[in-house]
Protein backbone atom coordinates (compact mmCIF):
# COMPACT_ATOMS: atom_id res chain seq x y z
CA UNK A 1 0.00 0.00 0.00
CA UNK A 2 0.99 3.66 -0.65
CA UNK A 3 3.01 5.10 2.54
CA UNK A 4 2.48 8.70 3.35
CA UNK A 5 5.10 10.52 5.13
CA UNK A 6 3.99 11.24 8.47
CA UNK A 7 3.41 15.68 8.73
CA UNK A 8 5.70 16.95 11.51
CA UNK A 9 6.79 20.73 11.86
CA UNK A 10 10.66 20.07 12.30
CA UNK A 11 11.56 16.34 11.76
CA UNK A 12 15.09 16.56 12.42
CA UNK A 13 13.99 18.38 16.11
CA UNK A 14 11.22 15.69 16.75
CA UNK A 15 14.25 13.06 15.96
CA UNK A 16 16.90 14.71 18.27
CA UNK A 17 14.26 15.13 21.54
CA UNK A 18 13.49 11.69 20.87
CA UNK A 19 17.17 10.48 20.50
CA UNK A 20 17.90 12.60 23.76
CA UNK A 21 15.36 11.05 25.75
CA UNK A 22 15.52 7.57 24.51
CA UNK A 23 19.59 7.02 23.91
CA UNK A 24 20.30 5.85 20.65
CA UNK A 25 18.62 5.20 17.19
CA UNK A 26 17.85 1.53 17.58
CA UNK A 27 15.46 2.65 20.50
CA UNK A 28 13.42 4.45 18.24
CA UNK A 29 13.74 1.48 16.13
CA UNK A 30 12.77 -0.86 18.32
CA UNK A 31 9.19 0.88 20.05
CA UNK A 32 8.48 1.62 16.32
CA UNK A 33 8.46 -1.76 15.42
CA UNK A 34 6.91 -3.39 18.71
CA UNK A 35 4.22 -1.11 18.14
CA UNK A 36 4.01 -1.79 14.46
CA UNK A 37 3.57 -5.83 15.40
CA UNK A 38 0.95 -4.62 17.77
CA UNK A 39 -1.24 -3.24 15.65
CA UNK A 40 -0.86 -5.70 13.31
CA UNK A 41 -2.03 -7.96 15.44
CA UNK A 42 -4.90 -6.31 16.39
CA UNK A 43 -5.78 -6.11 12.45
CA UNK A 44 -5.23 -9.41 11.93
CA UNK A 45 -7.41 -10.50 14.63
CA UNK A 46 -10.13 -8.55 13.38
CA UNK A 47 -9.54 -10.38 10.03
CA UNK A 48 -9.62 -13.60 11.69
CA UNK A 49 -12.61 -12.92 13.99
CA UNK A 50 -14.93 -11.30 10.71
CA UNK A 51 -14.03 -14.71 8.45
CA UNK A 52 -15.33 -16.74 11.95
CA UNK A 53 -18.37 -14.87 11.52
CA UNK A 54 -18.61 -14.63 7.91
CA UNK A 55 -18.47 -18.58 8.27
CA UNK A 56 -21.49 -18.95 11.30
CA UNK A 57 -23.50 -16.35 9.11
CA UNK A 58 -23.51 -17.72 5.57
CA UNK A 59 -21.95 -14.38 4.59
CA UNK A 60 -19.18 -16.36 2.83
CA UNK A 61 -21.63 -18.42 0.67
CA UNK A 62 -23.11 -14.99 -0.44
CA UNK A 63 -19.97 -13.75 -1.75
CA UNK A 64 -18.49 -17.38 -3.71
CA UNK A 65 -22.20 -17.56 -4.93
CA UNK A 66 -22.47 -13.86 -5.90
CA UNK A 67 -19.07 -14.14 -7.91
CA UNK A 68 -17.24 -11.03 -9.52
CA UNK A 69 -20.92 -9.41 -8.52
CA UNK A 70 -19.55 -9.13 -4.98
CA UNK A 71 -15.80 -9.37 -4.97
CA UNK A 72 -15.54 -6.51 -6.94
CA UNK A 73 -17.63 -4.37 -5.46
CA UNK A 74 -15.33 -5.37 -2.26
CA UNK A 75 -11.97 -4.43 -4.08
CA UNK A 76 -13.58 -0.97 -4.92
CA UNK A 77 -14.18 -0.53 -1.26
CA UNK A 78 -10.42 -1.78 -0.12
CA UNK A 79 -9.26 0.86 -3.16
CA UNK A 80 -11.60 3.79 -1.92
CA UNK A 81 -9.77 2.84 2.34
CA UNK A 82 -6.79 2.61 0.57
CA UNK A 83 -7.05 6.30 -0.63
CA UNK A 84 -8.35 8.03 1.99
CA UNK A 85 -5.36 6.41 4.16
CA UNK A 86 -2.69 7.46 1.46
CA UNK A 87 -3.82 11.41 1.91
CA UNK A 88 -1.76 11.64 5.09
CA UNK A 89 -0.66 9.71 8.71
CA UNK A 90 -3.53 11.52 11.04
CA UNK A 91 -4.65 10.05 14.15
CA UNK A 92 -4.64 6.85 15.47
CA UNK A 93 -8.25 6.33 15.85
CA UNK A 94 -8.99 7.09 12.36
CA UNK A 95 -6.09 4.60 10.89
CA UNK A 96 -7.62 2.09 12.93
CA UNK A 97 -11.51 2.47 11.72
CA UNK A 98 -10.50 2.28 8.35
CA UNK A 99 -7.92 -0.33 8.82
CA UNK A 100 -10.74 -2.23 10.51
CA UNK A 101 -13.62 -2.01 7.59
CA UNK A 102 -11.03 -2.72 5.48
CA UNK A 103 -10.22 -6.02 7.11
CA UNK A 104 -13.52 -7.07 7.55
CA UNK A 105 -14.04 -6.31 3.96
CA UNK A 106 -11.50 -8.67 3.16
CA UNK A 107 -12.57 -11.92 6.22
CA UNK A 108 -15.72 -13.29 3.39
CA UNK A 109 -12.92 -13.75 1.29
CA UNK A 110 -10.43 -15.17 3.50
CA UNK A 111 -13.01 -17.55 5.34
CA UNK A 112 -13.95 -18.97 1.87
CA UNK A 113 -9.54 -19.70 1.36
CA UNK A 114 -9.46 -21.23 4.74
CA UNK A 115 -12.53 -23.22 4.58
CA UNK A 116 -11.70 -24.55 1.06
CA UNK A 117 -8.66 -25.73 2.64
CA UNK A 118 -9.37 -27.21 5.51
CA UNK A 119 -12.03 -29.59 3.43
CA UNK A 120 -9.47 -30.04 0.87
CA UNK A 121 -6.41 -30.20 2.77
CA UNK A 122 -6.08 -29.70 5.83
CA UNK A 123 -2.12 -29.39 5.48
CA UNK A 124 -2.21 -27.19 3.43
CA UNK A 125 -3.83 -24.51 5.74
CA UNK A 126 -0.50 -25.20 8.69
CA UNK A 127 2.00 -25.25 5.89
CA UNK A 128 0.72 -21.76 4.49
CA UNK A 129 0.81 -20.51 8.08
CA UNK A 130 3.93 -21.80 8.55
CA UNK A 131 5.02 -20.52 5.52
CA UNK A 132 4.31 -16.59 6.19
CA UNK A 133 5.61 -17.22 9.70
CA UNK A 134 9.31 -18.15 8.30
CA UNK A 135 8.65 -15.40 5.59
CA UNK A 136 8.31 -12.77 8.36
CA UNK A 137 11.12 -13.59 10.02
CA UNK A 138 13.21 -14.15 6.87
CA UNK A 139 12.24 -10.34 5.95
CA UNK A 140 12.60 -8.61 8.95
CA UNK A 141 16.28 -10.00 9.23
CA UNK A 142 16.72 -8.70 5.69
CA UNK A 143 15.38 -5.60 6.20
CA UNK A 144 17.55 -5.29 9.46
CA UNK A 145 21.14 -5.86 8.15
CA UNK A 146 21.02 -4.54 4.27
CA UNK A 147 22.92 -1.45 4.37
CA UNK A 148 20.33 -0.21 1.15
CA UNK A 149 17.02 1.73 1.69
CA UNK A 150 14.57 -1.76 0.69
CA UNK A 151 11.72 0.58 1.01
CA UNK A 152 12.40 2.04 -2.36
CA UNK A 153 11.42 -0.72 -4.03
CA UNK A 154 7.64 0.30 -3.43
CA UNK A 155 7.16 1.39 -6.96
CA UNK A 156 8.58 -1.74 -8.07
CA UNK A 157 5.98 -4.11 -6.30
CA UNK A 158 3.18 -1.67 -6.97
CA UNK A 159 3.74 -2.80 -10.53
CA UNK A 160 3.74 -6.22 -9.62
CA UNK A 161 0.43 -5.69 -7.32
CA UNK A 162 -1.17 -3.95 -10.93
CA UNK A 163 -0.04 -6.97 -13.00
CA UNK A 164 -1.59 -9.20 -10.76
CA UNK A 165 -5.18 -6.82 -10.34
CA UNK A 166 -5.21 -6.31 -14.46
CA UNK A 167 -4.63 -10.43 -15.19
CA UNK A 168 -7.36 -10.81 -12.63
CA UNK A 169 -9.60 -8.93 -14.32
CA UNK A 170 -8.59 -10.27 -17.38
CA UNK A 171 -9.34 -13.65 -16.21
CA UNK A 172 -13.08 -12.71 -16.04
CA UNK A 173 -13.18 -12.53 -19.75
CA UNK A 174 -10.67 -14.18 -21.33
CA UNK A 175 -9.65 -18.18 -20.83
CA UNK A 176 -5.39 -17.95 -21.35
CA UNK A 177 -5.82 -15.16 -18.27
CA UNK A 178 -8.34 -17.77 -16.31
CA UNK A 179 -5.49 -20.91 -17.08
CA UNK A 180 -2.77 -18.55 -16.03
CA UNK A 181 -4.78 -17.63 -12.87
CA UNK A 182 -5.54 -21.05 -11.50
CA UNK A 183 -1.88 -22.51 -12.44
CA UNK A 184 1.18 -22.80 -9.59
CA UNK A 185 2.98 -20.05 -11.57
CA UNK A 186 0.17 -17.54 -10.61
CA UNK A 187 0.81 -18.47 -6.97
CA UNK A 188 4.69 -17.88 -6.96
CA UNK A 189 4.31 -14.79 -8.78
CA UNK A 190 1.79 -13.49 -6.18
CA UNK A 191 3.74 -14.90 -3.59
CA UNK A 192 7.12 -12.58 -4.96
CA UNK A 193 4.71 -9.50 -5.05
CA UNK A 194 4.21 -9.73 -1.43
CA UNK A 195 7.19 -11.21 -0.55
CA UNK A 196 8.87 -7.77 -1.76
CA UNK A 197 5.91 -5.93 0.26
CA UNK A 198 7.12 -7.17 3.37
CA UNK A 199 10.56 -6.54 2.27
CA UNK A 200 9.53 -3.04 1.34
CA UNK A 201 7.05 -2.48 4.72
CA UNK A 202 9.74 -3.64 7.70
CA UNK A 203 11.87 -1.30 5.86
CA UNK A 204 9.63 1.40 6.20
CA UNK A 205 10.15 1.24 9.60
CA UNK A 206 13.81 2.30 9.71
CA UNK A 207 13.29 4.81 7.06
CA UNK A 208 10.81 6.53 9.17
CA UNK A 209 13.23 7.39 12.13
CA UNK A 210 13.52 11.12 10.62
CA UNK A 211 10.15 11.51 11.37
CA UNK A 212 9.95 10.19 15.26
CA UNK A 213 8.16 8.26 17.08
CA UNK A 214 4.46 8.49 16.41
CA UNK A 215 1.50 5.72 17.20
CA UNK A 216 -1.02 6.90 14.03
CA UNK A 217 2.74 6.05 12.00
CA UNK A 218 2.96 2.45 13.47
CA UNK A 219 -0.96 1.56 13.04
CA UNK A 220 -0.54 2.48 9.53
CA UNK A 221 2.52 0.31 8.81
CA UNK A 222 1.07 -2.45 10.82
CA UNK A 223 -1.94 -2.43 8.61
CA UNK A 224 0.28 -2.85 5.18
CA UNK A 225 2.10 -5.77 6.94
CA UNK A 226 -0.96 -7.17 7.87
CA UNK A 227 -2.50 -7.02 4.41
CA UNK A 228 0.99 -8.67 3.30
CA UNK A 229 0.60 -11.26 5.74
CA UNK A 230 -2.86 -12.16 4.68
CA UNK A 231 -2.21 -12.02 1.17
CA UNK A 232 0.90 -14.48 1.81
CA UNK A 233 -1.24 -16.60 3.33
CA UNK A 234 -3.86 -17.09 0.44
CA UNK A 235 -1.43 -17.18 -2.31
CA UNK A 236 0.86 -19.68 -0.32
CA UNK A 237 -2.58 -21.98 0.36
CA UNK A 238 -3.54 -21.88 -2.90
CA UNK A 239 -0.03 -23.07 -4.17
CA UNK A 240 -0.14 -25.73 -1.49
CA UNK A 241 -3.75 -26.83 -2.25
CA UNK A 242 -3.01 -27.07 -5.49
CA UNK A 243 0.02 -29.54 -5.00
CA UNK A 244 -1.95 -31.45 -3.24
CA UNK A 245 -4.89 -31.64 -6.07
CA UNK A 246 -2.15 -32.74 -8.63
CA UNK A 247 -0.85 -35.51 -6.14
Amino acid sequence: MSYPRQRVSNPAQARAMYFAQNGSTWSLTGNLLASTLVYMALYLAIAVAGAFVSLVTGVDRVVANSGTIVILPMFGIIFLVSMLMARSVGRVGRELALGAVMMLVISPILSIMVASGLATDPNAVFSALLAVAGSLVVTAVIAAVSPWDLSRLGGLAMVGLMGLIVTQVLALFLAPAMGLVMSPVWSFIGILVFELYLVVDISRIRQSMPYGPNDSLAAYIGLGLALDVINLFMYFLMLFMGGARRR
